[in-house]
């Protein structure tokens, strides 16, 4: 048998009598522990946020046509990211920093044979950037199909 609401509002937790009431006050603290804390954390959240952001309002992803098809792609969008050159630039530079610090590595530990995993990354680091270079060099032949 369960105690009705009428009676669980009328035990005093200051001075519970019995295991039961004192099982039931802890829990009634638990409770409101938890629902403070997660008002609490809901300030916190609110204090971080930036202007014009809502707590759990769901906004749209300006990168939200990252994995569409070319053809899905509105012109609007591409003449917004010119930074790609810059960040291409980057990986390049990238790139060929840690190919030197591969080729340095194994040049000095005098290494002999690859794991399996190894040559398969390296493999498919030269064939992207073949493809690149490939590119590259007959982009002027690219830009007159367009």
């Amino acid at each position: 048998m369960s105690w009705s609401k009428k009676y669980k509002k009328s035990i005093d937790c200051s001075n519970p009598k019995g295991f039961s009431q004192k099982a039931h006050c802890a829990g009634r603290k638990k409770r409101n522990e938890t629902n403070t804390k997660e008002v609490h954390n809901e300030m916190k959240l609110k204090d971080y946020m930036p202007k014009g952001f809502d707590v759990g309002k769901v906004y749209s992803n300006p990168y939200a046509t990252a994995f569409q098809p070319q053809e899905n792609i509105q012109e609007e969008t591409i003449k917004e990211d010119d930074h790609e050159v810059g960040m291409g630039l980057s990986s390049l530079k990238s790139s060929v920093r840690s190919a030197k610090t591969i080729y340095e590595e194994m040049k000095k530990r005098d290494i002999q044979e690859l794991d399996g995993w190894v040559q398969e990354k390296l493999t498919l680091a030269a064939d992207y950037l073949k493809n690149v270079a490939d590119y590259m060099v007959d982009l002027d032949e690219y830009e007159k199909e367009d």
